[in-house]
């Protein structure tokens, strides 16, 4: 049995210090957001774009819910996002002007909590002033708290959930008591994030241990019901319990495609371990083990709570992809490890530096790839998916099959067929299966769709021997940042169809923004559009 009484006097901050902390924080991770805005604005010619395009992904599943279906076609349910309750959050302001800000606004959001709580978690450690500050302020920016809002997925909102838990667990056992941030961070990090139920599962095993199982299993059922209820929905659905965004990506190799489940789960483990985060992260998981055995008592729990959350991601989790997927775990466990240093050796100076050290060579790592890719992506998603888009509304006005989903499918009245796989069941069973070259031809036939805009590396089997290839849309000079392929290969699947499609690619070709061009030189068989 573990009490809740405070372990170290003065371990926790005073208001005003507090309030100090979170204000240094805050104005850290929103003035470091403004600067990737600006800059990314700024490369991109004055046109504002995310960085990535699965943020449409969302938000064509947002402009679904709203109209009462679910996915990015109406009337196909798809699960084409893995996050519970980040579509539903983008339902509101559904065909209007702002709902494509909708997802700013929300990590802006989601970023000041983030950093509030932050603060509040270094005021609380019980360092000095300096010290305290010192990690109030790099801690947002060498976290990458501000890059990853700044990408406009739910990641961010996920830290914030997570950070929600330490500050819950450091309030539950300092004063024995659980507070209302404590239960909403239980509740909404597995909500945003499937992942979320393993920092949430190791908190609330400090909460039963601690003797508050009637707490715990109250908190736990709340936890648990979202997902559920999701994993209901989508079966009610017709769907798979897990989201097809997850089984893709969980197979997102071929390397991978062909091992058993245990194999998987160690080579992802052996990756994981070997990536820069994932050093930082079995590095936190040691000192965490040290220090909570010499802070004893409860810290000696919650450290074991917390290297049990951070195993769990390196085994089952995913790293990097824009450094997204890690993000909750890694300012989890940075805050954590604050927490329980605080507590073991109060007033050393190494107790602050460890973190700190940390923190620096995270903020080295991250922060290289924000400011150059990055920045660099939102002028690359416009000239590359944004254009996809306007071809398909504008020129092409009839089905049209991807493998870059968000972009074209979101404010899209044709149907979209995503021969990926990720808002298409058939698609991924397909690609997953090891089928025979010219596989996507009877999906796209039964879909009613003739032309196939998609990168070459990633789906070339999947084209037909009689398709025409109409010619590339490349990104001419632009760095591609996060953008998957520098140019997607434009497709017909008869020499009828490309010789319909021709004059629409031609305007098409004619009004491309500077840094986007298409190539048709390969155009011949369907008679149009010369090189």
């Amino acid at each position: 049995m573990i009490s809740g009484t405070p372990s170290t006097p003065g371990a926790s901050g005073g208001p005003a210090n507090d309030k100090a902390m979170s204000l240094a924080a805050m104005a850290a991770g929103l003035g470091g957001f403004v600067l990737l805005q600006v800059v990314a604005w700024l490369r991109a010619g004055g046109v504002f774009e995310y960085p990535l395009d699965d943020v449409y992904i969302h938000l064509a599943i947002g402009e679904q819910i709203a109209r009462g279906g679910y996915g990015v076609n109406a009337g196909e349910p798809a699960s084409a996002g893995s996050s519970p309750l980040y579509p539903f959050l983008l339902a509101p302001l559904a065909g209007s002007s702002l709902h494509r800000f909708l997802p700013l606004a929300l990590n802006l959001a989601g970023l000041a909590v983030a950093c509030w709580i932050w603060g509040r978690i270094v005021a609380r450690a019980g360092f000095g002033r300096r010290t305290g500050l010192a990690l109030a302020v790099l801690g947002p920016l060498g976290l990458n708290m501000a890059g990853v809002a700044f990408l406009g997925m739910e990641h961010g909102l996920h830290a914030a959930a997570s950070l929600a838990v330490l500050l819950g667990l450091q309030r539950f056992l300092d004063e024995g008591r659980i507070d209302p941030i404590f239960v909403a961070g239980v509740v909404l990090a597995p909500a945003l994030r499937l992942e979320g139920l393993a920092l949430s599962g190791a908190a609330l095993l400090v909460v039963l241990i601690a003797g508050r199982w009637r707490a715990a299993l109250v908190m736990g059922a709340f936890a648990a019901a979202p997902v559920a209820g999701f994993m209901a929905f989508l079966a009610q659905n017709g769907l798979e319990p897990v989201p097809n965004s997850v089984s893709a990506k969980l197979v997102a190799t071929s390397t991978l495609a062909h091992l058993s489940w245990l194999e998987a789960t160690l080579a992802g483990l052996a990756y994981n371990v070997m990536t820069l985060p994932g050093v930082i992260l079995v590095a936190v998981a040691a000192v965490a083990g040290w220090a909570g055995r010499r802070a004893g008592g409860s810290w000696r729990v919650m450290s074991s709570a917390l290297i049990l959350a951070i195993v769990a991601h390196l085994a089952f989790g995913q790293m990097n992809w824009a450094n997204r997927y890690e993000h909750y775990i890694v300012v989890a466990a940075l805050a954590g490890l604050i927490l329980i240093l605080g507590r073991a050796a109060p007033g050393r100076w190494w107790s602050a530096a460890v973190p700190l050290s940390a923190i620096v060579v995270l903020g080295g790592y991250y922060n290289s790839d924000v400011l150059t890719d990055g920045t660099a992506s939102p002028r690359a998603l416009h000239l590359q998916q944004a254009q996809m888009a306007h071809f398909v509304r504008t020129e092409l006005k009839q089905p049209v099959a991807v493998n870059d989903l968000g972009r074209v499918s979101y404010a899209n009245p044709h149907y979209v067929l995503d021969l990926w796989g990720l808002a298409s069941p058939e698609a991924l069973a397909t690609r997953l299966s090891r089928p025979a070259r010219g596989w996507a031809g009877p999906l796209m036939a039964q879909h009613n769709v003739r032309v196939a805009l998609i990168y070459d590396r990633w789906l070339g089997r999947a084209v037909g021997e009689t398709w025409v290839k109409l010619g590339k849309l490349r990104l001419d000079g632009v760095s591609k940042g996060f953008i998957a392929e520098q140019a997607v290969t434009f497709y017909a699947t008869t020499p009828k169809a490309a010789r319909e499609v021709a004059p629409s690619l031609e305007d098409f070709a004619a009004d491309l923004p500077e840094g986007a061009t298409f190539s048709s030189s390969e155009f011949t068989e369907a008679g149009g559009l010369g090189s």
